[in-house]
């Protein structure tokens, strides 16, 4: 049976309350009513496998048609797979890191060869999808991103050198596309972050030192430029 205003009002101006502690409104929605007649408005929800309670308001500061419209929209965030107590930050248009990366992945990942494709999308699935749920990517600050990097530098220090250069590189692209402005992560510097990728010691083959001969060549260098790289071989 839903709430009513006059249901509500009634229990509001007693000086104690001993009848049910939690009476629902449908769909999740609740008030919790002290012994002292205190009454507040939650969302319960299972969210991402947990249980969850979201507080929507304290009667009568919040009326019971404003709790209705709050309770709606974290319906609707639940339902679309975001956090619904970002309904109460008011933040509720903003662009997560799972979007910056998904809009990576679909506009310029494809333009870059099959390997390294691989490779992007791997970090993508592995690290950077789902890091930092619900939160705007915008505003998250440099202290989480690094304790975030850290965590991972802790047992692949290399790895997690080239993640931060790869996830710079995505925030990037999508500043560039306007999809974002600003993004604390630029506050870091590379060195702070894991290990370097040692620098191996290899050098070319006869063979390929003849196809970069061969190259050289067929370029269209000026004669002098050409005789500058040949000679340095």
């Amino acid at each position: 049976m839903s709430l009513t205003d006059r249901q509500l009002k009634t229990i509001s101006k007693l000086d104690e309350y001993d009848g049910k502690e939690e009476l629902s409104d449908g769909d999740g929605l609740v008030v919790r009513i002290t012994p002292k007649a205190k009454i507040y408005f939650h969302y319960r929800c299972r969210f991402k496998g947990k249980s969850l309670r979201v507080h929507v308001g304290k009667y009568p500061a919040t009326s019971l048609k404003e709790a209705r419209r709050k309770h709606k929209i974290m319906m609707e965030l639940r339902e679309s797979g975001r956090n619904p107590e970002i309904a109460n930050t008011g933040e509720l248009e903003f662009v997560t890191l799972d979007d910056c990366v998904n809009y990576w992945l679909k506009h310029y990942v494809p333009t870059l060869k099959k390997g390294t494709q691989a490779l992007y999308h791997s970090f993508a699935n592995n690290y950077f999808l789902g890091a930092f749920p619900d939160r705007n990517v915008e505003t998250i600050p440099a202290r989480e991103w690094m304790q975030w990097l850290d965590a991972i530098s802790e047992k692949k220090p290399k790895t997690a050198n080239s993640l931060f250069t790869n996830l710079r590189s995505c925030l990037n692209f999508c500043k560039n596309k306007f999809i974002i402005e600003r993004t604390d992560i630029d506050r870091i510097k590379k060195q702070n972050v894991g290990a370097r990728p040692e620098t191996g010691s290899r050098v070319p083959t006869w063979s390929e030192l003849a196809q970069i001969w061969l190259a050289i060549e067929r370029s269209r260098a000026s004669t002098s430029n050409k005789k500058f790289h040949q000679l340095t071989i």
